[in-house]
């Protein structure tokens, strides 16, 4: 679980408006491959880095990477990898995750420090690993065969070299275990598995079973830096221990099964799993709180999204940047996805609807509220989505738009006040086109507008 650099009561604000926002205040960034059809996204920083893996084309293999403000950037492999996946990126940008080996073992936990260089930090030198997470003092969980109980799968800590089995509960049947989540302060959670598997909390060389009914299987999915763990009970409720005391989140009357909590950063907001009775897919969700209803992550969307199905979220931040992949357009079929960046925005000056609002003839839009003598980007799309402001960092601000086409610019007079006029297309009569406007040296937005013109 990562820190944040933007104020948590944004992010807050954000989501308790829900799906009734016109339009929701989020932006979805594509974030590009590798030359190949299918990119998945595993991990965000505090900063809105991503790390994930991306298929190649060129040798129908599988790279890991990471994704900076818009730029992609492979990561190497291990001399004897073939495939590679980041799954956690810590506020340093070093990422871990597995590379797949072509040497006669199997799968190693893998590092790549911030400079890009790689290493197996996989010292048994055994035939499974994976690492599943790291935090920002480079300690990593995960887990592995462990040689000294006849390769065992274990929890594992990586720590300033060492690599340490967590072990088991000691409840009946007990054998194996695995770690998903560290925070901060070196918690580790997880679950141990047994006759009854059940969830863990592992700290400071302990490892206590997380409380809920005797007799039904828990698992601990994620944690944050104030010792809230979120999970599910037997794949049908997914819950919150908040020290140690558990409750299930709020669902819905449709909800069936499979639903369970996966991520819960430091201002208590929680990324979960549900699936539908009446469809049977996974809808994945977010809860501002404990306590509160869940909002469907497809509604955070800017409208007319080409986005039509979010398949994973897989990770977020203290800033409600969620990360994951899904479909696009006419995408379909297995091994076809893209990955995403879905990051809060903040607009900061008002874009009026264009006027007439007729296709064919003359229109004007008009901005109020922006700094005087600042330029002003008039952008418009026919498709909500989201794009890195050139200059910008992702956390400081997105465009909500799908390849923004820029319409002009215009300079704010002494009262925040700018006007371009442009004749609009025939061809845009009985059409929604999006409009949104920026101020690009301040990483400045208006709200979207969508019009639907006469």
């Amino acid at each position: 679980m990562i820190h944040s650099t933007l104020t948590l009561a944004c992010a807050a604000a954000l989501l308790a408006s829900g799906p009734e926002s016109n339009p929701p205040r989020f932006a979805i960034v594509t974030i590009p491959g590798l030359g190949g059809e299918f990119t998945s996204a595993r991990g965000v920083n505090s900063f809105g880095h991503v790390t994930g893996g991306a298929y190649l084309v060129s040798d129908t293999t599988y790279r890991a990477y990471i994704y900076r403000d818009g730029a992609m950037t492979e990561l190497p492999l291990l001399a004897d990898g073939r495939d590679a996946l980041g799954r956690a990126i810590n506020d340093l940008d070093e990422v871990v995750g597995e590379t797949y080996l072509t040497n006669g073992r199997l799968v190693t936990a893998t590092l790549w420090d911030a400079q890009g260089r790689v290493s197996d930090l996989d010292t048994w030198q055994t035939h499974y690993s994976k690492a599943w997470a790291i935090n920002n003092a480079r300690e990593v969980a995960g887990e592995a065969n462990d040689p000294s109980v006849n390769e065992l799968r274990r929890a594992i800590l990586w720590k300033d070299g060492q690599m340490t089995s967590l072990g088991v509960l000691p409840l009946p049947g007990h054998d194996r275990s695995t770690a998903h989540d560290i925070n901060e302060v070196g918690e580790i959670v997880g679950l141990s598995s047994g006759d009854v598997s059940r969830a863990f909390l592992w700290r400071n060389g302990d490892m206590t079973e997380l409380e809920w009914a005797e007799g039904e299987t828990t698992n601990a999915r994620g944690m944050n830096d104030s010792a809230e763990i979120v999970g599910a009970r037997s794949g049908t409720l997914a819950l919150l221990w908040d020290h140690g005391v558990p409750q299930a989140l709020r669902l819905r009357p449709n909800d069936f099964s499979g639903v369970t909590a996966l991520h819960i950063n430091n201002s208590g907001h929680i990324v979960g799993r549900v699936q539908r009775n009446s469809s049977g897919n996974d809808v994945y969700v977010i809860w501002p709180n404990a306590d509160a209803p869940y909002t469907e992550v497809q509604d955070l969307l800017p409208p007319q999204s080409l986005w039509r199905n979010i398949e994973t979220v897989d990770d977020l931040n203290d800033s409600a940047q969620m990360v994951g992949h899904g479909k696009r357009g006419a995408d379909s079929g297995f091994g076809i996805g893209h990955a995403f960046l879905l990051t809060p925005v903040n607009w900061t000056f008002t874009l009026e609807a264009p006027s007439p609002g007729i296709a064919g003839v003359s229109n004007t839009l008009r901005i109020m509220g922006a700094t005087p003598g600042a330029t002003i980007g008039f952008y418009y799309s026919i498709h909500g989505g989201g794009a890195v402001i050139p200059g910008c960092t992702i956390q400081q601000n997105a465009l909500q738009l799908e390849n923004p086409t820029l319409i002009g610019t215009a300079i704010a007079d002494a009262n925040g006040t700018a006007t371009i006029t442009r004749t609009v297309p025939l061809i845009a009569q009985n059409k929604s086109i999006l409009f949104q406007a920026v101020v690009q040296n301040e990483c400045a937005i208006s709200q979207l507008v969508v019009h639907e013109f006469e």
